[in-house]
């Protein structure tokens, strides 16, 4: 497990500093380069110090006097190793030290080749060159390895670490090359050697002013290598270089003070007056054009007088201060870079999350906002503060006017106001109202102005996100609600027909005869089995029963819907009538348990709801020609229906608000059904207020005559057993747990197959499969230790591939998708007559 330890500053921090803990200090820019391509980058520092020893070395040819003894101490290719080992990363410190190991020889060999003179007499030419080598390639090396460790000891994260690296370098060679200097200038040089007489300076002290001149111009080297110039820093060294120049050709010609000194002071307003990376170039350039053209500073005269010293010390300060400038101007301009990045990703954050900031003049009475605030707010970056309260909401107005100008609490305080969109907002995002939530602080400032300053924070999407989550929420309650009400929807829509089946079967033992009760009791038993199919159809629509048109007498349906409720209504006192035209007496086609079940349900409200003392059920027909739209209305006398409730009435779970209406029986979904079913089957149904009060339901649906080869209506008669194939040479295994269901179905089965067995559970049925020989499977869905879609599963992974029929009695719920996805080859929904059964037997084909 790896874990992260976190060390925190305990002191308050502000948002300025925590993100610019995130800013780390770039790696110099040519160190990363040389990093990224260390081939093309070595090559190029090799060419480019090569190319600088070559162009330092002219101005010295044809001196007056042989320079061996100072223009070695030090060496122009000293450089080489003070700006290669800082720069270079350490494991490629090789590289430097080769580059200034063959710029020192080449250095060396083309002035021993240019000026004869080059060395004093009776000095060995391999002598002098080992001996410069070593003395100045020593302090050097060292010099740029001390760099690398105040480096490596900072760490690159330091925000100081690359202006100390160059710093380092200059104060580091200073220092260290003064013993070598002094060393080698009293005990290597012969005093008698012309060359060695510097009039009023010591040899050493001349050699300690080119050292300290060559580890600055080594600091000022480093400093521009530690970023890269942009177009605009290149034109502005280009426009000031010819100055330098012009300031060369005048010293050639004599117009000059001391050419060291003039130099350095052109530098030196270059470095105050320049932007700061800049002036670093503009410095390198000017100076090594001043120096090719004059030879000064790398050409160093023997100072005859007290005035010529102090004017060689003065050049030296002056280098000194100009480097001083430019490392602190460039330490500057690194820390507002990183200022300026930290600024963009609070800019940035701000503007995402809609932050803008504000200050208000109370004095003024104007408002300031930056540009994040200015532009979600759409006002300009200044406004008078009643053209801003023109916008806000005028009940918000009171409270932001206050909040403005509270004296009493100069410390922070929220508040919040809605926006309006501007008069000449256009469509869209622009022209909705914004909601805006104030932070701000109250001050007096010290010449006794009054101000207000803090945040705006555009609240306006998480608004809108609250308004939706609310209504989500208030969906999602509703949704529950619903499903609450699906358990009281078996008791309330299965409480009619059971109603009527109890009052059936009472009348049947008080001696109605059969003819009168028996298609009553059919009837309802068919309503009862279409509500529990209509629940289907309300919580889950994709499983609706398929539509099975046939042939009926519009007047003995309506005949049917009215004896099913007549003992209903005799209860209330109201009667049922009907009003049918002629044409009911003729033969229709449409779906005889649909139309029946949404007359039934028009029916059952108007008894239940409609405190009425007649109800009319009429028939009548439009159209013809084979396009003939049945005309079915349901009246009532009642009370009628109020009018605000009749934009939902055919929705589910749907009641009417009234005492009254609360108290009656149903669940709200008769008329959500009865739309369905009509919509189903290709027709319309509405609602109208009756003239004389009451109410008005229209149902109109497509009821064709029946084609010349259709049968005629079956008034009552079911396929039975009789009529379908004999399957008295298969067996039939039935798994179901209910024994009264399990007796009615081994009864009725053995009419139709040889053999039956039954099992009273899943396991038992597995047990009978394994022993007996079984062509067909009959199988409940819920049963003790094993259910029906585990047997099938249990019965499909032994490789059974006989017809397997699931049997469910739910109305809702994942049941047939149990079945399905187990390997059931039908599911059908209980109670299973025997017509359901051979008409799925048919369709399983003649070789089941």
């Amino acid at each position: 497990m790896h874990s992260l330890l976190l060390v925190e500053d305990d002191r308050p921090q502000d948002a300025t500093v925590l993100f610019a803990q995130i800013e780390r200090p770039r790696r110099a820019y040519f160190t990363a380069n040389v990093t990224r391509r260390p081939v093309l980058w070595s090559a190029g520092f090799f060419a480019i110090m090569m190319a600088l020893a070559v162009l330092l070395a002219v101005p010295q040819f044809g001196g007056d006097m042989p320079d061996a003894t100072l223009d070695l101490l030090p060496a122009v290719a000293v450089m080489t190793l003070l700006i290669g080992v800082p720069a270079f990363p350490l494991r490629m410190v090789a590289v430097p030290v080769a580059a200034y190991l063959a710029t020192f020889t080449a250095y060396f060999l083309l002035k021993l080749w240019a000026d004869p003179g080059y060395l004093p007499p009776g000095v060995a030419a391999g002598e002098a060159f080992w001996l410069a080598l070593v003395a100045n390639g020593a302090p050097g090396l060292l010099a740029g390895l001390a760099a690398q460790g105040v480096l490596l000891w900072l760490g690159p994260d330091h925000p100081q670490a690359q202006t100390l690296l160059s710093g380092m370098v200059a104060l580091a060679y200073g220092v260290l090359s003064l013993p070598v200097v002094w060393w080698v200038a009293t005990t290597c040089y012969d005093p008698a050697w012309d060359s060695a007489d510097f009039g009023k300076l010591e040899l050493w002290q001349a050699g300690a002013i080119g050292a300290f001149r060559s580890g600055l111009s080594a600091g000022v080297i480093l400093l521009f290598l530690l970023d890269v110039p942009t177009r605009k820093h290149v034109k502005v060294a280009l426009a000031t270089t010819p100055v330098f120049v012009a300031a060369g050709v005048l010293a050639n010609m004599g117009i000059a003070l001391y050419p060291p000194v003039d130099v350095m002071v052109l530098c030196l307003v270059v470095a105050l007056f320049t932007v700061s990376f800049a002036a670093i170039l503009a410095c390198i350039m000017g100076l090594l054009s001043y120096v090719t053209l004059t030879g000064a500073i790398v050409v160093m005269e023997p100072l005859a007088t007290t005035d010529a010293v102090r004017l060689e010390v003065l050049s030296l300060v002056l280098i000194a201060i100009t480097y001083v400038l430019l490392l602190v101007r460039h330490q500057n301009h690194l820390d507002a870079k990183r200022n300026s990045a930290t600024l963009d990703r609070m800019q940035r954050v701000n503007r995402f999350a809609n932050i803008g900031y504000f200050v208000f003049d109370t004095a003024k009475m104007a408002l300031r906002v930056d540009p994040v605030a200015a532009e979600y707010l759409q006002l300009g970056r200044m406004a008078l503060f009643r053209d801003v309260l023109q916008r806000i909401a005028e009940e918000d107005r009171p409270r932001l006017v206050a909040a403005m100008r509270d004296r009493r609490n100069p410390g922070g305080a929220v508040t919040s106001f809605t926006l309006m969109p501007p008069p000449d907002a256009t469509e869209g995002t622009a022209a909705k109202p914004r909601y805006i939530a104030l932070y701000y602080w109250n001050e007096r400032l010290w010449d006794h102005r009054r101000v207000s300053y803090g945040a705006i924070v555009d609240l306006t999407d998480e608004h809108e996100n609250a308004a939706a989550l609310g209504k989500a929420l208030a969906d999602l309650s509703e949704q529950q609600d619903r499903q609450t009400q699906l358990f009281s929807i078996v008791s309330h829509e299965l409480r009619t027909p059971a109603s009527v089946i109890s009052m059936l079967l009472e009348e049947m033992e008080n001696g109605a005869p059969w003819e009168e009760s028996g298609p009553r009791l059919r009837a309802v038993s068919d309503q009862l089995l279409s509500v529990l199919a209509d629940m289907r159809q309300t919580v889950r629509p994709e499983q609706n029963l398929p539509v099975r048109m046939e042939p009926l007498q519009p007047q003995e349906l309506a005949t049917t819907v009215r004896n099913t409720f007549v003992l209903m209504a005799a209860e209330k006192r109201i009667e049922i009538d009907l009003e049918l035209a002629p044409q009911a007496w003729a033969t229709r086609v449409t779906d005889r348990v649909r139309l029946m079940q949404a007359l039934s349900n028009l029916v059952k409200n108007a008894i239940l709801h409609a405190q009425c003392r007649r109800i009319t059920i009429g028939y009548a027909e439009e159209g013809g020609n084979g396009a003939i739209t049945g005309i079915w209305t349901v009246t009532d006398d009642g009370r009628g229906i109020p009018e605000e409730v009749t934009s939902t009435l055919f929705d589910a779970f749907r009641r009417g608000t009234s005492r009254s209406t609360a108290r009656a029986d149903g669940s709200g979904l008769g008329l959500f059904v009865t739309k369905s079913s009509v919509e189903l089957l290709g027709g319309t149904v509405t609602y109208r207020a009756g003239k004389d009060g009451g109410s008005v339901f229209t149902l109109g649906l497509p009821m064709p005559e029946p084609a010349a080869d259709d049968p005629a209506p079956a008034e009552g008669k079911t396929r039975t057993e009789a009529d379908g194939p004999a399957y008295r040479d298969r067996s039939v295994l039935v798994a179901e747990d209910s024994e009264m269901i399990g007796e009615l179905m081994v009864a009725r089965l053995k009419r139709l197959f040889g053999t039956v067995h039954w099992a009273r559970n899943g396991v038992e049925a597995l047990e009978i499969h394994a022993r007996e020989k079984v062509d067909l499977v009959l199988s409940d869905l819920f049963m003790p230790e094993m259910g029906g879609d585990d047997l099938t599963a249990a019965l499909r992974a032994r490789g059974a591939t006989i017809p397997i029929i699931g049997m469910t009695a739910a109305a809702i719920g994942d049941d047939r998708q149990r079945f399905d996805a187990a390997g059931t080859d039908r599911v059908l929904t209980k109670p299973v007559s025997t017509a359901q059964l051979l008409e799925v037997l048919d369709g399983l084909g003649p070789d089941w």
